[in-house]
């Protein structure tokens, strides 16, 4: 049995939280530039299942982050916006404005995007939790213990990089 240290003394080499339910399923973006919605919605997912307040098989609406997103954006145009990619923290301050998170049967990705989808603006108002604590903090990408305590800790994490040409981690 692999024991981890929430307090942080020492940490097994690997973890992976599918073998303990701590997870939901692997979303397919399409051919959108929406990583920025579907890592936020991953990351809620995740730390609602750490804080019990659901289970792996919780679905949450990628398009919901993504269109009151666009709302709040400058552009007036959904597929121009969803091919522009965008940043997850404008997804948690939604939900911390008590804007979302709503299940995906509720709001379903279409196979299809174009400049004219919407989303009922009902919705808008409309959540499952609301994010009452958010911690932002920046990681050296090398601090793997500092990014396993938090994982452990918070159950999601979501992590940014920025790179222009060519680059190895």
């Amino acid at each position: 049995t692999e024991i981890l240290d929430k307090a942080g003394a020492s940490y097994a080499a690997s973890y992976d939280p599918r073998k303990t339910g701590k997870v939901t399923s692997v979303k397919d973006q399409g051919n959108y530039g929406l990583c920025w919605a579907y890592a936020a919605i991953a990351t809620a997912e995740s730390s609602m299942i750490a804080a019990g307040l659901a289970n792996n098989t919780l679905d949450l609406s990628e398009l919901h982050a993504a269109y009151f997103t666009f709302k709040n954006s400058r552009f007036t145009n959904f597929l121009e916006f969803c091919n522009n990619g965008w940043d997850p923290d404008d997804v948690f301050e939604l939900m911390k404005n008590g804007v979302g998170p709503v299940n995906e049967s509720l709001v379903p990705m279409p196979s299809t995007i174009t400049a004219n989808t919407t989303v009922d603006d009902t919705y808008r108002t409309q959540h499952l939790a609301t994010l009452e604590n958010i911690y932002a903090t920046k990681v050296a990408i090398n601090n793997k213990d500092k990014i396993k305590q938090n994982i452990l800790n918070y159950g999601g994490v979501q992590l940014n990089y920025y790179s222009v040409g060519a680059s190895t981690i």
